[in-house]
């Protein structure tokens, strides 16, 4: 493996380390990455077009287009009509936007990519399907109490990843119930004390995808200081996992 293989060793410490996804996706959508095309005759019989090879997930049965982050993660043994060519994963995407891509499918991490994670990564340069961002009106009918589902993975994550950061915000994480049009919606929600911040819901959201081993759905809900979610909080005894942390003075 080449020691300038940035992409692939990123994306082995964000899969023991997922505070580190939101800085790989950005990362990832930049990247240049290499795939294997094959010659084909063209409709006309008399040149040949290069297509992108798919390969099928024998256990799941799924068919991908494989990406590699360098030459030494793919597997030995290709075809003869095989090429490995290089290209930017945006250009990739834009050619085919419905692709189901898997970064460096043969190990020893790999990474899924299917096309509604491809579509985020287009247009936001990140992902956050993890989790949806809400927002809690005032005086809503709503229910909180202690997270039920072991946060424990997702905390850590958290931590890591606003330990890195100039700033953090105060964060809460417990369980809310609302009602909608045909019942109650439980949900596990990260409540961040801040005002929307669309980097930060945008970054929980793809720490949740890789750290959050629960069932429930999450919801990042944006709380002012001292409104009634927050108060009910700390009532309860349910603290922050996370304190705010002023950007440091420069010397």
């Amino acid at each position: 493996m080449s020691s300038k293989d940035i992409l692939g060793e990123r994306l082995q410490l964000a899969a023991a380390d997922p505070g580190l996804m939101p800085e790989f996706y950005r990362l990832l959508a930049d990247s240049t990455v290499l795939v294997p095309v094959s010659r084909v005759p063209a409709a006309n019989g008399r040149s040949e077009v290069r297509v992108v090879v798919g390969w099928r997930d024998p256990k799941d049965q799924v068919t991908f287009v494989p990406i590699f982050s360098d030459a030494a993660r793919i597997p030995a043994g290709q075809p003869a009509s095989v090429e490995i060519v290089s290209d930017s994963l945006k250009r990739l995407i834009e050619a085919m936007p419905r692709g189901h891509f898997r970064l460096n499918p043969a190990g020893p991490v790999a990474l899924d990519l299917p096309p509604d994670t491809i579509a985020m990564l287009l247009k936001d340069g990140t992902i956050h399907a993890g989790a949806q961002a809400s927002a809690i009106p005032q005086g809503a009918d709503i229910s909180i109490g202690t997270a039920t589902e072991d946060p424990r993975a997702l905390i850590a994550a958290l931590q890591s990843h606003f330990d890195r950061q100039a700033t953090a915000p105060t964060i809460f994480i417990y369980d809310l119930h609302r009602p909608e049009a045909h019942g109650s919606i439980h949900s596990l929600a990260v409540g961040v004390v801040s005002p929307y911040d669309v980097t930060i819901a945008q970054d929980i959201g793809a720490i949740v995808s890789e750290a959050y081993l629960g069932r429930l759905p999450v919801d990042v809900c944006f709380l002012r200081a001292g409104d009634e979610v927050v108060e009910a909080l700390t009532r309860m005894g349910i603290a922050p996992v996370l304190s705010s942390r002023a950007a440091s003075a420069p010397h």
